[in-house]
């Protein structure tokens, strides 16, 4: 009488291996690059010229990373990257929310040509809009100062803005509008359900939003190169 309850457990014990061996290989695969990196940044010159040595240096050797910051300087290195990100991506992230409500609770003339043209800037590769802006930038005497990032993310032109707005336009219609109609009834200002109802609501949302415009700012070396 207990075969088939046990069978039921050898088939459980077995989904369950292979889900763990399924996710123990793709974790592999992007640990590896990491642990294959932390490897060879305690080898020497020695050590990396050995066909010999391959993961575990002869002797630990931790002067690439004085090196590395010395010749990189470091610390001025690392403000500057981090104003270059974060400053623009917490920027993005405000003006695409206020965008992404707008659209989503107000109705006004040409409202759906204008978001399909703001979803369009999505589509249309960066390589095309590199050159007028650049030209643009220079003739406003933008180029090599932190407005030529600060700017198009102020007004919701930095890097692929439109995905953001349409996560915000998609976040705040699921939102109920019964909310919104209670706090009118309580004389609520449209700023105060804004930031008091809609932005506590949509939190998941604005950290989706920072953390890939993060990693893009981040990533985005040739913009970074040609307006820097």
């Amino acid at each position: 009488m207990n075969v088939p309850r046990l069978n039921r457990k050898v088939k459980t014990a077995a989904g369950m291996a292979s889900v763990y061996f399924t996710l123990l290989l793709i974790g592999f695969v992007f640990i590896y690059p990491v642990i294959y990196i932390i490897s060879y940044s305690f080898m020497d010159t020695e050590d990396l010229v050995n066909p010999l040595v391959r993961w575990l240096p002869t002797k630990l050797y931790i002067g690439n990373f004085s090196e590395a910051a010395s010749v990189l300087d470091f610390a001025a290195t690392l403000i500057k990257t981090l104003i270059v990100t974060v400053l623009p991506s917490i920027l993005q992230t405000i003006s695409a929310s206020i965008v992404g409500y707008g659209f989503s609770r107000f109705r006004f003339p040409g409202k759906k040509i204008m978001l399909a043209a703001l979803l369009a800037t999505f589509i249309i590769p960066p390589q095309v809009t590199m050159i007028p802006q650049f030209l643009m930038f220079c003739d406003l005497k933008l180029l090599e100062t932190i407005w030529a990032f600060i700017l198009p993310a102020t007004f919701t032109q930095g890097i692929r803005s439109a995905i953001f707005v349409l996560i915000f336009y998609q976040f705040f219609n699921m939102l109920p509008r019964s909310l919104e109609e209670a706090a009118k009834i309580d004389g609520a200002s449209t700023f105060k359900i804004f930031y008091r109802i809609a932005v506590p609501s949509a939190t998941p949302a604005y950290i989706i939003a920072f953390l890939f415009s993060l990693v893009w700012y981040w990533n985005e070396t040739t913009l970074t190169a040609l307006y820097l």
